[in-house]
């Protein structure tokens, strides 16, 4: 009894550590974000930017978003006992991380307006453009997922991963694909110098975000657990 005390503890504690480190890099993310907004965006952030990230700073931008996740998976891997949690840690510690990133910016400049505002989400490999109630929604349900993972004892296969794939993959889309029209109208891959897509950054004005494909991502995430669990004979 004593044993599952100990081990009840150690869990709660963990748990409390890795919701502490997820929201303190929020405030360390949404901290950089203020910065950059107090220099390049001094009037406030909306659509179309006029002015984006120089070419150099851009640079910096890029590979910090890089840094970020690189320290989000070693940092779950540090913290998984098997190759299960660590996939599962990884998505509770990226949720945690982007919701109270939203929570941060709203505390100290107000922003978003309200959850229908447009963000620039990421620029891996092209800028990711959408509402704020979408990246926060996929946030929830990573937390969520990673939970049940942690949970539940069956292994993770391949038709999870597939469905995970082709949930993240749809997802994807919906948060790129209307950027990618807009580089393609403007003939962007004719002249693709990095001078000409700051410009273009620059002047974009999101047109429509492709729910469909979104929530079909939503689904495939949602669905993706099912096919954890080994089917009963007879």
């Amino acid at each position: 009894m004593e044993k599952v005390k100990v081990k009840g503890r150690e869990l709660l504690l963990r748990n409390a550590m890795i919701w502490l480190l997820g929201i303190s890099f929020a405030f360390i993310e949404a901290a950089v974000v203020i910065y950059i907004r107090f220099n390049i965006h001094p009037k406030g952030f909306s659509f179309p930017l006029d002015t984006f990230l120089p070419y150099s700073l851009f640079r910096v931008e890029y590979c910090r978003e890089i840094a970020t996740m690189l320290l989000l998976f070693s940092i779950s891997y540090l913290i998984a006992k098997t190759k299960k949690q660590w996939f599962s840690y990884f998505f509770i510690l990226f949720g945690i991380w982007d919701i109270f990133y939203y929570v941060f910016l709203k505390i100290f400049l107000n922003w978003p307006e309200t959850l229908g505002t447009w963000d620039l989400l990421f620029l891996i490999p092209v800028n990711w453009i959408g509402p704020v109630w979408a990246p926060i929604l996929v946030s929830m349900i990573f937390i969520s997922l990673g939970y049940l993972l942690i949970k539940l004892p069956n292994k993770l296969n391949l038709k999870f991963f597939i469905a995970f794939f082709v949930g993240c993959l749809f997802i994807y889309i919906s948060f790129t694909l209307d950027f990618t029209k807009y580089l393609i109208q403007n003939r962007f891959f004719e002249n693709s110098t990095f001078t000409y897509a700051l410009e273009l950054s620059a002047n974009y004005v999101p047109a429509k975000f492709p729910i469909v494909y979104f929530l079909i991502g939503i689904v495939c995430l949602m669905v993706a657990p099912v096919f954890t669990f080994k089917k009963k004979l007879g």
